[in-house]
């Protein structure tokens, strides 16, 4: 029996990673209200604009954050972050400040 390919990339984070990844993707959706069709990077500066500011995380934990995310999304939507250059601007900066 042939399995889906959603089932096939479900099964490449190991299950104890995996809950990590869904709870970082869920964070992102209660943030922004919605599952996002497209990759705005508005949104995401936005978000890690939230999580610096408000929620305090230092620069190493941001990038974690953002590799999260980025597997997620490439997962879902076949797209990186890596082409949102602005968000990889601001994510450095915070690095340097």
């Amino acid at each position: 029996m042939k399995r889906s390919a959603k089932d096939i990339l479900d099964n490449l984070v190991p299950i104890k990673s995996s809950k990590r990844y869904e709870g970082c993707w869920n964070k992102f959706i209660e943030y922004t209200g919605s599952v996002p069709l497209t990759l705005i990077e508005d949104v995401f500066i936005q978000y890690f604009d939230y999580l610096r500011k408000e929620k305090q995380f230092a620069s190493s934990t941001l990038w974690w954050e953002y590799s999260m995310l980025n597997y997620k999304v490439q997962m879902m939507y076949g797209k990186k972050l890596q082409t949102l250059p602005r968000l990889t601007m601001q994510l450095k900066s915070y690095e340097a400040g």
